[in-house]
């Protein structure tokens, strides 16, 4: 059933904004240098998904029977690397995390599973 209440009202949220913008910048960059090129810049959009933002399956650049994925969980605050093999790596949203932080934790997690190479950097 839905909610009668009416949605809240967002008020002043240009800082909130501009960290997920950033940290949405980061999850696309990594989408981008793993996933094989497709039209329309398809290879670096990020998808809805019930809880925020996540990428499809990334194939592991050394295994192609090997991926992970990557989300923006915004209803629990965390970043969510995932692993074909069934790991799963929380990182907290909350934690104040600058989106330089966040990307050099990202870039460790692919490191620890065999991912190399550099990502290439949006801007």
């Amino acid at each position: 059933m839905p909610s009668k209440k009416p949605f809240p009202k967002l008020g002043d949220w240009d800082d909130t904004q501009e960290t997920l913008h950033a940290y949405a910048k980061v999850l696309g960059a990594i989408r981008s240098t793993y996933t094989p090129e497709r039209p329309r810049y398809e290879h670096v959009s990020l998808r809805l998904y019930t809880s925020g933002l996540t990428t499809t399956p990334i194939p592991h650049p050394e295994d192609p029977n090997r991926s992970f994925t990557l989300s923006m969980d915004l209803r629990n605050h965390y970043i969510l690397f995932n692993t074909s093999e069934g790991d799963v790596i929380q990182t907290r949203i909350s934690e104040g995390l600058s989106a330089n932080q966040l990307y050099k934790r990202l870039r460790n997690q692919l490191k620890a599973i065999g991912v190399k190479g550099k990502i290439k950097k949006k801007t």
